[in-house]
């Protein structure tokens, strides 16, 4: 898992950059490449987080939805 929380009082957007690997988003199931930086929105109520597409568990956090 990969997660980026917003620190920034009233920030709307997260800047992360993803380890090697494709990385799938909670929440939307879009595909991120990792080794890129990506500027993210980040709404209250909605983490910028990810997992690993084909990491052992990756069957279990696609079945997570807010």
């Amino acid at each position: 898992i990969f997660v980026a929380p917003v620190i920034e009082r009233g920030a709307r957007a997260r800047k992360v950059f993803l380890p090697q690997g494709d990385w799938i988003k909670f929440f939307d199931d879009k595909i991120y490449g990792g080794g890129k930086a990506y500027e993210l929105d980040a709404p209250l109520g909605v983490p910028v987080a990810f997992y690993r597409k084909g990491g052992k568990y990756e069957s279990i956090f696609s079945k997570i939805s807010l």
